[in-house]
């Protein structure tokens, strides 16, 4: 585990992007998952069946989590959307339990961050944020299964052995999340 990674994750709306940009404008190191340096782009896998469109995100992962330990820098390295998304998501949309299970040594291979903060919202405020943001076809078609990811984030940390720290970002600016993040980067 290298000891600046972190992870950040939730659903759509919850305010990961913001929040991320945030973070990035205070000098932290931020990765995507796939991240900028994959060959292939994302919107390619967007409406693929669930095992390959997994696969593709799962080598993104890997891809970032191994870039990540390769970045030599002081500040934080932070990965907007991880591992246990790209678990939960597919396990949501259909991918079977008993496949991810069988794969789960090739996923406990991947870097571990040390935190992941999995920003949630009330769902109240998430279709508010969604929809002035304008929802696209994924958001929409996410609302069907987002109770599932939700739980999945949860299983899957305990599973893959991933510290979770929820941030609660429905009534706070995102300048507060950024800072409660950073607060928690740095305590010891």
């Amino acid at each position: 585990m290298k000891e600046n990674f972190y992870a950040l994750e939730g659903l759509d709306g919850v305010g990961k992007s913001t929040v991320r940009d945030l973070l990035n404008q205070r000098g932290y190191v931020i990765l995507k998952t796939p991240p900028s340096s994959f060959p292939i782009e994302r919107s390619v896998y967007d409406n693929f069946e669930v095992m390959p469109r997994f696969l593709f995100f799962l080598m993104g992962v890997m891809q970032a989590g191994n870039e990540a330990e390769k970045i030599s820098t002081d500040r934080a390295v932070i990965c907007d959307r991880y591992l246990l998304t790209t678990v939960a998501a597919h396990e949501a949309m259909g991918l079977s339990y008993s496949f991810l299970s069988s794969i789960l040594p090739l996923l406990k291979e991947t870097p571990v961050p040390k935190n992941t903060f999995l920003l949630i919202a009330s769902e109240e405020e998430r279709i508010r944020r969604l929809t002035l943001r304008g929802a696209n076809e994924i958001d929409i078609a996410n609302l069907k299964i987002n109770s599932q990811i939700f739980q999945g984030y949860k299983k899957w940390s305990l599973i893959l052995g991933h510290k979770l720290s929820e941030v609660d970002t429905t009534c706070l600016p995102p300048k507060q999340v950024a800072e409660y993040i950073e607060d928690n980067i740095y305590s010891k």
